[in-house]
């Protein structure tokens, strides 16, 4: 008779779950107001017009410094396209950081 215990194998791992993609097509957005009752998207006038005569002024600045050789308007077109790039930045940062707050409200809202 043998008097070693018997060797034990080891315990095999389970194999992980397979994992399951879902892939939609064509699904038509939802209704914003259905979804979150309490937001509403308005572009003010005020919004349009501000947006506008910053383009206009900008692109006014550009043409100016290519048509006249002048370092003063060339400094003037590089300040104005700066500051409008990062007005750009600011605002679509701005509005995305906005969004992803509200649909975190959302979600945590209805999970708690």
């Amino acid at each position: 008779q043998d008097l070693l215990p018997e060797k034990q194998e080891p315990e095999q791992e389970p194999e992980p779950m397979p994992v399951e993609i879902r892939s939609f097509v064509r699904v038509p957005m939802a209704n914003l107001f259905a979804v979150f009752p309490k937001t509403k998207l308005v572009l003010r006038p005020a919004d349009a017009l501000i947006f506008d005569l910053i383009n206009v002024l900008t692109l006014a600045a550009v043409l100016a410094s290519q048509k006249f050789d002048s370092p003063k308007l060339d400094l003037i077109a590089l300040v104005s396209v700066s500051l409008w790039s990062l007005r750009t930045f600011f605002r679509y940062s701005n509005k995305l950081a906005r969004y992803e707050l509200l649909v975190n409200r959302f979600l945590t809202s209805k999970i708690s």
